[in-house]
């Protein structure tokens, strides 16, 4: 499995490069990100394998993973957000949470976890939101006026 997921992101890479020489930087920044994001998820499946390993030989902390999701999630967030372009659009962000979710089923804790962290990041770019504080300017009954 490994000499082919090997082979496959040097065909990513040889892709990009041709890509490259041709001009379609867009094109080849979106296979830099995704080689980029599947080189993660592949650290992250073998730590998992590593901790089952531990699990299964009795260590009761599993040995090498922490399970703190939430810091999980916003190191995997940071990682994504370095792989995408600078003017990468709202739509580009979600697409490439979707495909970089790091904990396998979306079930549970951890998937809750993620879409926590996923929404604390989608806000800053998300068209919809409006910016600046929510209740700026708003005056509560309670407040007094300043002159």
């Amino acid at each position: 499995m490994t000499a082919r997921a090997d082979l496959k992101l040097r065909e990513a890479e040889d892709l990009r490069a041709r890509l490259i020489a041709e001009g379609r930087h867009r094109d080849a920044e979106i296979i830099r990100s995704l080689a980029a994001t599947y080189r993660a998820s592949r650290q992250a499946n073998a730590l998992l394998h590593a901790d089952n390993q531990a699990l299964k030989a009795g260590m009761p902390d599993g040995g090498t993973i922490d399970m703190d999701y939430p810091a999980r999630a916003r190191a995997k967030i940071a990682e994504i957000h370095a792989a995408l372009p600078a003017d990468a659009t709202y739509s580009m962000r979600v697409s490439a949470l979707k495909r970089g979710y790091p904990f396998g089923e979306r079930r549970f804790w951890p998937y809750q976890a993620w879409l926590q962290e996923r929404a604390k990041y989608l806000r800053q770019y998300d068209p919809e939101t409006p910016l600046g504080p929510l209740l700026d300017g708003v005056i509560f009954p309670f407040q007094t006026r300043a002159a």
